[in-house]
């Protein structure tokens, strides 16, 4: 049964013509009239008094067929909206009208959906039915292994000599095992046109606070924003840090090249991973980082800020000696405590300027001793200090 959705031409009331101009009527030259007739032969036997009372005895005009008595008739033209059929062909998707008889118009065609899992997805998110994008890992007598991840293979049993290693292609899961962990596959054909959809783990956000000890060996999911990148020798580290505050995400491809080339510093970034620890830190062995845009990474770069310019405000101290002149300093003296603890929590290096003699030494050596340790207790990098200070 056809879904089309046939329906009445609004622009033309479904006639199928707009009414251009009006124009004398050629049949009766504008008189509304053909003729007279005299209808007094055509009611014989009629009583006279029903003659006079229905005015039968005189001769009476004739209006015009053509025109129907108005004396003019319409100039029309061909509706450009429906081509004159009074009627048109809408989508019952979109609304939009189509032409012809399609079902639907070409964006709204019913395509195959073809899943690509995201790296945090498992086993739980396959749906039997579906089709999924996978590569070819192993190939044996009994079958083929593919993975669509890194967490999660299948086998297509059967003999595929076409197939190799490396090989990319559409499967179709035909059943799945939890308790066994294995997964069956059959290949899959797509004819016509198809959409990928990329399938993404439901993981609800964690604030950076809430991760623990406890949280080790859990999948989390944190959204913030990049102040550090390092590149060691092993995986590259990004410091990631949220309203709440700041972690690290470990994201490894090949030892010693950079991951994620396109994430850069400032970037509002969403990291899923697993917690783990390493010198004795909480650590993120990242599955997938993904830089964020629109309203999500708005919202996240607005609570970042703000829960930032609180951190960096610098907590209330007496001074050592009692001064009326460092007194009048005191609101100067903590907005540039202010601004350079704000350096810090941005990723941002400071540079130490200062005379060359005692008060000089002395104002550099009291900046040094208040930023190190919070450059160290934020940055993973043993040698931090000596690039970002």
């Amino acid at each position: 049964m056809r879904n089309t959705m046939i329906q009445s031409c609004n622009e033309c009331k479904g006639k199928g013509y707009r009414v251009k101009s009006y124009k004398i009527c050629s049949a009766c030259h504008g008189t509304g009239f053909r003729s007279t007739e005299d209808i007094k032969d055509h009611f014989k036997g009629v009583s006279n008094s029903a003659r006079q009372r229905f005015d039968l005895e005189d001769s009476h005009e004739v209006p015009c067929e053509v025109c129907r008595g108005k004396g003019e008739v319409e100039v029309r033209e061909t509706c450009p909206t429906c081509g004159g059929k009074g009627e048109v062909n809408i989508c019952p998707s979109c609304g939009r009208m189509m032409k012809g008889r399609d079902e639907y118009c070409p964006e709204c065609q019913k395509k195959e959906k073809v899943y690509i899992l995201h790296p945090a997805c498992t086993m739980d998110d396959l749906e039997v039915g579906s089709i999924y994008r996978g590569k070819i890992t192993r190939v044996e007598k009994y079958g083929v292994f593919v993975s669509l991840n890194s967490h999660v293979w299948g086998l297509m049993r059967g003999l595929f000599p076409d197939y190799k290693v490396g090989d990319e292609l559409f499967v179709r899961v035909s059943q799945v095992k939890p308790y066994k962990g294995e997964v069956d596959m059959i290949p899959a054909s797509i004819k016509g046109p198809y959409e990928v959809i990329k399938l993404k783990k439901d993981l609800p956000r964690t604030r950076i606070a809430d991760i623990d000890t406890k949280s080790l060996g859990k999948t989390v999911r944190i959204v913030g924003e990049v102040i550090q990148i390092q590149q060691t020798s092993g995986p590259t580290i990004f410091t990631v840090s949220d309203e709440t505050g700041t972690t690290w995400a470990a994201a490894f491809d090949e030892p010693g090249i950079r991951v994620y080339p396109h994430i850069q510093i400032g970037h509002i970034v969403e990291v899923i991973g697993e917690v783990n620890q390493h010198t004795g830190k909480i650590q993120i062995e990242s599955e997938s980082i993904e830089r964020l845009i629109g309203n999500e990474a708005a919202e996240a770069r607005r609570l970042i800020d703000e829960a930032i310019d609180r951190r960096a405000e610098p907590e209330r101290k007496d001074l050592l000696i009692e001064s009326e002149t460092l007194e009048k300093l005191r609101p100067k003296l903590v907005e540039a405590a202010k601004a350079i603890r704000r350096a810090v929590y941005d990723g941002r290096s400071i540079l130490v300027r200062h005379h060359a003699d005692a008060d000089g030494i002395c104002a550099g050596v009291a900046i040094e001793k208040a930023v190190l340790p919070l450059l160290r207790d934020l940055n993973p990098s043993t040698d931090a200090e000596w690039h970002y200070f």
